[in-house]
């Protein structure tokens, strides 16, 4: 069974990296199928898509400024779609009333989990949509209040209209460069997540086939031995990580230093 990785957690350029030797790996074991050529051969073309936007973001100066606000803003309509969720079982009726209130006005926009994955251009425009909801329709403005969450919104819409600012200067940097592309490394990695799910689905369909039909199945077990190794790899980079980020939360809460995740108004 091909085990699959959650490549987005990664820095984009372990991501670009990660899909390159994904995609080698299992061109290396042959023309296993067409449709798996023809499958692996779309991955490649959003791969190849995505190192070159890569390529140009990281030589234009509001890049790594850009990829602080845009990691910030993930994180903040994540915890706002946690509050709001969590609180919809509050004892307090007012609270709790809110919270659904604001649960459903997210869900209007496919939910946070389904924000945070859009293209940066539709996120940025649906973080100003629902943010606009919660100021202008007094339900949602009352649902705010009570939840005490005006200072989340307030830094959510700080950080988007950073973010939206220094893409429109990186675009007019962008137009006097001879590489011009309107797409980013995070628009690719998520066209690439569907194309790389199918991958899985014809290594896995390809291999149990093989085995029911008694035909030899070693050519798909090779292959997908040699992506397993490439994916353990890098998933013992993000455990080792996220223990490292764990033991230093620890650490700054032993210690009584305030945190971060509370957005500062």
């Amino acid at each position: 069974m091909l085990q699959q990785l959650y490549f987005e957690r990664l820095p984009q350029a372990e991501a670009l990296r990660y899909l390159e030797q994904f995609i080698r790996v299992i061109r290396a074991g042959g023309n296993l199928s067409d449709a798996l050529s023809e499958n692996l051969t779309e991955l490649e073309g959003r791969l190849q898509e995505g190192k070159r936007a890569f390529r140009q973001a990281t030589g234009a100066s509001q890049s790594g400024r850009m990829e602080e606000l845009e990691a910030e803003r993930d994180g903040l309509v994540s915890g706002l779609g946690k509050i709001c969720d969590g609180h919809r079982m509050d004892p307090d009726a007012a609270c709790k009333l809110g919270a659904q209130k604001l649960h459903d006005n997210l869900r209007l926009y496919g939910g946070a989990g389904t924000i945070i994955r859009m293209t940066v251009k539709a996120e940025t425009t649906t973080i100003n949509s629902f943010l606009r909801d919660w100021r202008e329709k007094p339900g949602l403005a009352a649902a705010v209040a009570a939840l005490g969450l005006q200072r989340w919104a307030d830094h959510l819409q700080t950080v988007n209209t950073e973010y939206d600012t220094l893409s429109i200067a990186r675009g007019q940097e962008r137009a006097s460069q001879e590489l011009q592309v309107d797409y980013s490394v995070k628009d690719k990695l998520t066209e690439a997540r569907p194309l790389y799910e199918e991958v899985a689905t014809h290594l896995n369909a390809g291999r149990a086939a093989a085995k029911r039909l008694r035909q030899d199945d070693r050519p798909w077990l090779n292959a997908i031995g040699a992506a397993n190794a490439i994916t353990e790899e890098y998933s013992a980079l993000l455990a080792a990580r996220a223990t490292q980020a764990e033991k230093a939360k620890a650490a700054e809460a032993a210690s009584g230093t305030p945190g971060t995740d509370t957005p500062q108004a």
